[in-house]
């Protein structure tokens, strides 16, 4: 990735960082790397602003992206310093979005600080979910198959259904389709088994080199033909990395819930205007 595009995304990111405001604190000439039009920009807004670069600065790029990074927190300071004098931060819009802004920042803040007391996933439970899902592990494959899609409604589904239960091969299925005039999409596809959804995934784990299998969906008909079905196994050991990241994000997800679930145990929360619950019919006598 190029510098010059990081520190613009960047520079999009953090457009609103100081706008809440002016600060007259007076700081130790150390902690200031420039001035602009009399307002300090310190090397705390600097490691600030480098720090949501996170691991795309390298030492051979820190220079470069440091000085780069500087150059836009002083076009910042000087839009800023123009939507100051336009009297934009006392605009409803801007105040609106400053309030959702910081309102989004202590959110973030109190949940990060609640979840460092989750634990990352135990050796027990990292080989526990890889045996629970061998599918996409120890029994993982690259299946290649013909698929033909159709969107059709479920009274030409049901038409089809016995004619379907006939056929052994695609190249049966599609003069049928032509027949009827029914139209289709006739695809060849490849895709390992943890990136097929699992609907797909068990019927073509079943199916046998040059079986047909069908799948009907709520718009229509998936059918398929295997083609392939090249064992590609992983290891507990090649697995423990991701595994241990999807099992500690769940574990996140699971905290937070259970945060939200709690504060509002104890909140009172009432729904008005159009959102208050609606009286119940009284019974007929």
């Amino acid at each position: 990735m190029k510098v010059k595009a990081v520190i613009s995304a960047l520079f999009v990111s953090i457009l609103l960082v100081g706008c809440g405001g002016e600060n007259n604190e007076v700081k130790p000439n150390t902690q200031v790397i420039a001035n602009v039009n009399g307002e300090e920009v310190t090397i705390h807004q600097l490691n600030q602003a480098l720090g949501q670069l996170r691991g795309k600065v390298t030492p051979e790029n820190q220079q470069e992206i440091k000085i780069k990074t500087l150059d836009h927190l002083i076009d910042q300071t000087l839009i800023l310093q123009a939507a100051q004098q336009a009297k934009l931060d006392r605009s409803p819009e801007v105040l609106s979005a400053l309030e959702a802004a910081k309102r989004k920042v202590l959110v973030d803040a109190y949940i990060q600080r609640t979840l460092q007391g989750v634990g990352k996933p135990s050796v027990q439970e990292i080989e526990a979910f890889y045996n629970e899902h061998s599918q996409i592990f120890a029994d993982r494959k690259m299946f290649v198959y013909t698929q033909v899609t159709m969107l059709v409604d479920k009274d030409v589904l049901e038409a089809l259904d016995t004619e379907l239960k006939t056929i052994k091969t695609l190249d049966e299925l599609l003069p049928i389709l032509h027949e009827k005039n029914i139209s289709f999409k006739k695809v060849v596809e490849a895709h390992p088994s943890e990136k097929l959804p699992p609907p797909l995934l068990a019927p073509l784990n079943v199916l046998k080199i040059g079986d047909v299998g069908y799948l009907k969906m709520s718009d229509g008909l998936l059918v398929v033909e295997l083609q392939q079905a090249l064992a590609q196994p992983v290891t507990l050991e090649q697995a423990t990395a991701v595994i241990s990241r999807q099992l500690y994000h769940q574990k996140q997800k699971d905290a937070a819930e259970k945060l939200t679930d709690s504060l509002k145990e104890s909140a009172q929360v009432e729904y008005l205007g159009e959102f208050a619950p609606k009286p119940k019919p009284k019974p007929k006598s």
